[in-house]
């Protein structure tokens, strides 16, 4: 059986190599953040739509399937706990205006947002400090 298992088997995702996906995922949204990697997104805003994550990395599946999002929520809740920004916030709509449901989400039980603070103003401070830490931390 190949992909990852979280307890429930109607939750396993055909990914071969879990950790590779993951790491293949992670340093593209780490390039996307530090501006080393050039998206389709308009006016070089430093964000990348989970359509492109999907074409670039095709094993994590569909840009809104479960693969993909429970990569995305690992990767981010690890850089949280080691002190960086969560990298997910790049990852967003193709439409450029939010990132979905289950950002949010993760950084409301990750204990990552600010009181009274709104998703988008969570998404926004989030972007504005992936872009920063990356920038001058472009290899952590």
């Amino acid at each position: 059986m190949y992909g990852k298992q979280h307890g429930d088997p109607a939750k396993t995702w055909d990914i071969e190599n879990w950790d590779e996906a993951r790491g293949r995922v992670r340093e593209l949204l780490r390039m996307v953040a530090s501006g080393e990697a050039r998206t389709r997104m308009r006016g070089g805003s430093g964000l990348i739509s989970y359509g492109e994550i999907s074409e670039r990395i095709p094993e994590v599946g569909a840009p809104h399937g479960r693969g993909l999002a429970t990569i995305l929520g690992e990767i981010s809740r690890t850089e949280f706990r080691e002190g960086r920004p969560p990298l997910s916030a790049v990852a967003c709509y193709q439409e450029g205006d939010s990132a979905g449901p289950g950002f949010f989400s993760m950084g409301r039980t990750s204990g990552m947002t600010n009181p009274g603070e709104t998703e988008l103003e969570f998404w926004v401070r989030r972007v504005g400090e992936c872009h920063e830490y990356w920038k001058v931390n472009a290899r952590a």
